[in-house]
C-alpha cells in the first residue's frame, strides 16, 4: 500500500459501500446519517447531489455536496466535455472541505463520504483531504465506491483496506 497507517492514525471501522450509478450507495449513506444522528450522536460528512442528466447513462451536469451536519450545499463538479473525466471541481468547495476535514474532532462517532471513484482512485478528487480525515481517527468512517474496480486503488491510496465492502443494491444492505 502506497500510504501505511497504523491504528493510532486510521478509522477503527472502514466501510465501502460499492456499487454502479443508481444502485443505491447516496440513498443508503443519507439514510445511515440520519439514523445515527437522531439515534446516536454527531454525523460528520457529505452526500453527493447529482444536477440533471442530458441521457440516463451519462453523468450528471453538476454535482453538489451537501454537508451532513449543516445540510449546505456546495457547489462540487461542472460537466466539461473538453476535458477528460469531463468534469472540473470547484476550487472555493475544494478550499472549504480541506478546512473542514482539519477541524474534523477527534474520534468523531461517523463520518460519511460520497462519492469515491475514478478521480479518488488515481489520487484527485476527495483523496487530498484523507491525511485529515485519517488524523481525525473517527470511529467509523463509511465511503460510497462508484463501482467496485476502483475500490482497490482506492485502498492503494489510502493506504488501509475496507473492513467490510458492501454492495448497496445487496437486500441486507
Amino acid at each position: 500500500m502506497s500510504a501505511q497507517s497504523s491504528p493510532s492514525t486510521a478509522p477503527s471501522l472502514l466501510v465501502a459501500v460499492t456499487g454502479q450509478p443508481g444502485a443505491g450507495k447516496t440513498r443508503l449513506l443519507a439514510e445511515l446519517a440520519a439514523w445515527h444522528g437522531t439515534r446516536l450522536g454527531r454525523t460528520e460528512g457529505f452526500i453527493a447531489v447529482a444536477g440533471a442528466r442530458a441521457q440516463p447513462d451519462q453523468g450528471a451536469g453538476d454535482y453538489r455536496l451537501q454537508m451532513i451536519a449543516t445540510g449546505e450545499e456546495l457547489p462540487w463538479l461542472v460537466r466539461d466535455e473538453s476535458i477528460s473525466p469531463p468534469y472540473r471541481f470547484n476550487a472555493a468547495t475544494r478550499t472549504r472541505l480541506e478546512h473542514w476535514a482539519h477541524a474534523l474532532p477527534v474520534l468523531c462517532p461517523l463520518v460519511v463520504l460520497d462519492e469515491f471513484g475514478k478521480f479518488e482512485a488515481r489520487g484527485d478528487g476527495l483523496m487530498p483531504l484523507w491525511p485529515a480525515l485519517r488524523a481525525a481517527r473517527p470511529l467509523i468512517m463509511v465511503l460510497a465506491v462508484r463501482d467496485e474496480s476502483f475500490a482497490e486503488a482506492i485502498e492503494e491510496q489510502i493506504g488501509q483496506r475496507f473492513d467490510p465492502r458492501i454492495p448497496a443494491d445487496a437486500p441486507d444492505a
